[in-house]
């Protein structure tokens, strides 16, 4: 049964074991939603003859068919997409609406279910993938990026100017989201076909930012920029990156 993400009541304090326990629990639940929504996940797993009632240690998961960049052509045979006769005849639902109301129950399984935005890879060396989220999974989202932030040793006093281009790609979301969930201000510039390379030195030297991120090429052409115009950024403490490999210098 669906229920509202609550990120830190599960991992605060836990031992490794514990933690392991957790991972196999939300994996186990995953496979199961999987398995009678997923229509990808439902004929692979048919076909295989797989039990996904029997798959309960990390162990285990090695018995499930790999999934490759082809298979996610078909995007929508991804998503979980349970049908109002199949709810209704799921003991869980059932038990919630006659605790919590009809109303209540039809609410939370929108907000688990009911894909609500988008992002896709870039395509550059093949058709973009889409990918589809939740509110649900938004939340996780958030969250994910304000651990990522909290392990950059990134406060919420910080500032930061996001450099990624305006796009739906999964990096420049992050990004937002992260800033977002931490409670830092962030200012977006789209990148340097939006405000040219001129515009985000500029923006960099007014707002004073102690975070920067930005695809390596970009940051490494706005240093360059910086440096040929005596432009100084002493506030600057920590870079993130993203979205295209890291050469070494």
């Amino acid at each position: 049964m669906p229920t509202t993400f609550k990120p830190t009541s599960w991992w605060n304090h836990s031992t490794k074991t514990e933690t392991l326990e957790k991972q196999c629990h939300l994996l186990r639940r995953q496979l199961r939603l999987l398995a009678k929504y997923s229509p990808h996940y439902k004929e692979r797993f048919n076909s295989a003859e797989i039990d996904v009632q029997k798959i309960k240690t990390l162990e285990d998961f090695s018995q499930l068919p790999f999934t490759s960049k082809r298979d996610l052509a078909s995007p929508r045979d991804f998503i979980i997409q349970p049908s109002t006769e199949e709810l209704k005849k799921s003991p869980a639902v059932v038990l919630r609406s006659l605790l919590k109301g009809v109303k209540s129950t039809r609410n939370e399984l929108v907000h688990e279910f009911r894909p609500i935005q988008m992002t896709s890879t870039t395509g550059r060396s093949s058709e973009p993938v889409p990918f589809t989220y939740t509110h649900r999974d938004l939340e996780v989202l958030n969250e994910s990026g304000r651990r990522l932030l909290q392990l950059a040793g990134i406060n919420s006093s910080y500032k930061t100017v996001n450099t990624f281009p305006f796009a739906p790609h999964l990096a420049f979301w992050q990004a937002h989201q992260a800033s977002v969930a931490a409670n830092m201000f962030i200012v977006s510039s789209g990148g340097g076909k939006t405000m040219g390379t001129h515009g985000n030195c500029n923006l960099i030297t007014k707002i004073k930012p102690e975070v920067i991120v930005a695809m390596p090429t970009f940051l490494y052409h706005l240093l360059q920029h910086a440096k040929e115009n005596g432009l100084r950024w002493p506030h600057l403490k920590t870079v993130l990156l993203g979205g295209e490999k890291v050469p070494e210098g």
